[in-house]
């Protein structure tokens, strides 16, 4: 976790790689402070402390390239064997 130079913004690093096509939740949760000390209170109208969360989902893994041969510009001649 990092402020950004603005301080408007926080990054997040995963400690370990994502998983392709995998749901994740980032949840901040009270201890969570503004440069303030104020805590990030969703709803501060609201009783009580309301955590933030965001849901995502990760790109799935690209599919792998065609066999050799699948292209027509790609088979050999006519008489000749592939390599």
């Amino acid at each position: 976790l990092s402020v950004e130079e603005d301080g408007l913004r926080i990054l997040l690093l995963p400690r370990a790689a994502l998983l392709p096509d995998t749901a994740y939740v980032v949840v901040a949760g009270e201890s969570l402070r503004s440069a303030l000390g104020d805590s990030l209170d969703q709803d501060p109208c609201a009783p009580g402390f309301q955590e933030f969360r965001a849901r995502f989902r990760t790109v799935p893994p690209a599919p792998p390239p065609p066999p050799r041969g699948w292209f027509p510009h790609e088979l050999p001649p006519r008489g000749e064997e592939a390599p």
